[in-house]
């Protein structure tokens, strides 16, 4: 570390969201954009993850680097701006059926 430099410091969870931010590829959140304003009704929308990796793929890429570096964990920038969001997905063990999704419902 040189002099002039600053030490590093941990982040502390207010700050969270902002270093997402800039790891997250912006087509990841102009996606999700997207899907919200099709789908938002009276401050609600659900949205399949299929969908957006699909949509991603489409836009060039890799299906394997959006899930290794967790590209799709954007639920907090999402709470930052208003949101309440929920990732849900079925239980190995339950049996249940569905495809994971995200659920956004707008903060009271």
């Amino acid at each position: 570390m040189s002099p002039e430099s600053a030490p590093i410091k941990p982040l502390s969870p207010n700050e969270v969201a902002e270093e997402k931010k800039r790891q997250i590829p912006e087509v990841v959140l102009e996606t999700v954009n997207k899907y919200l304003g099709e789908r938002a009704v009276r401050g609600y929308a659900r949205i399949d993850q299929d969908e957006i990796v699909k949509d991603l793929v489409d836009s060039g890429l890799n299906r394997s680097d959006i899930f290794k570096h967790h590209w799709l964990d954007f639920e907090e920038i999402y709470r930052e701006v208003g949101w309440n969001v929920e990732y849900d997905k079925p239980v190995y063990w339950g049996g249940d059926n569905y495809p994971p999704h995200f659920k956004f419902r707008a903060k009271k």
